[in-house]
């Protein structure tokens, strides 16, 4: 928190004040799968403790870094005390959803309430989202991540 492009903790405060829901995202945003068992179980239990003193209110949603997690990440989510945990998969849920890897739709600030519109009609992610994903499953979380940065950063953002 308080960190370039993070939130500081009183706009967390101010979301919660809100309505919105706070959840956790890991304590130092590492690839959750490469963890020895006793560091992810301090990854997603310290992240939700230190989350729920901050804000005086029960954290019971978790977003895994970089979307990486497997079964053994996601137990360990499940015996933090979350109650649900959501990936980097686009779409909707199915009607039984995987409550510890939940897809989502990324909504970006410049959307606007037209493209808030279109994103929440959609039944399926695009072509290309769709090809994002494949590409994502088939070079790993860690190769993936690091494309993406390098191509942020040529891109000047």
């Amino acid at each position: 928190m308080d960190t370039r492009n993070i939130l500081a903790a009183s706009e967390v405060k101010e979301l919660l004040g809100c309505g919105m829901e706070v959840g956790s995202h890991s304590l130092t945003h590492v690839f959750m799968t490469e963890l020895d068992d006793a560091a992810l179980e301090r990854e997603a239990t310290a992240s939700r403790l230190f989350l729920e003193d901050l804000l005086g209110s029960p954290v019971t949603s978790f977003s895994y870094p970089y979307g990486d997690a497997d079964a053994r990440v996601r137990r360990a989510v499940a015996r933090a005390g979350y109650r649900l945990a959501c990936g980097t998969r686009r779409g909707r849920n199915p009607d039984s959803p995987d409550w510890f890897f939940l897809r989502r739709w990324g909504i970006r600030g410049s959307a606007g309430v037209e493209g808030l519109r279109r994103i929440l009609s959609r039944k399926a992610p695009s072509w290309s989202q769709a090809a994002g994903e494949m590409v994502k499953r088939a070079v790993g979380m860690r190769r993936f991540a690091a494309w993406k940065r390098r191509w942020a950063r040529r891109a000047g953002e």
